[in-house]
């Protein structure tokens, strides 16, 4: 799994390229965060798949502050999993 933590500047975007087979966690931690359209407050949580690419973005009222995690979203390369 990656990790990244971002903060949006108002009305700020980050384009997010997904290769086949990944799952992303959003979790927003401050500001509105509109994920391909979809608006999520603080304390929301999002589970994607099956996108190819992620348009985040700012608020226009303000900045965001977010937590994505991309991991994959095949059971078997999970460390740890035994089936």
């Amino acid at each position: 799994a990656t990790v990244y933590r971002s903060n949006l500047k108002e009305a700020g975007v980050i384009h997010f390229n997904l290769e086949e087979n990944r799952l992303v966690f959003i979790y927003v931690s401050y500001g509105e965060l509109f994920v391909n359209g979809n608006r999520l407050k603080p304390g929301d949580q999002a589970r994607i798949d099956q996108e190819k690419t992620l348009h985040l973005a700012a608020s226009s009222t303000g900045p965001a502050e977010f937590i994505l995690i991309e991991t994959s979203s095949d059971r078997n390369n999970i460390i740890g999993n035994k089936g």
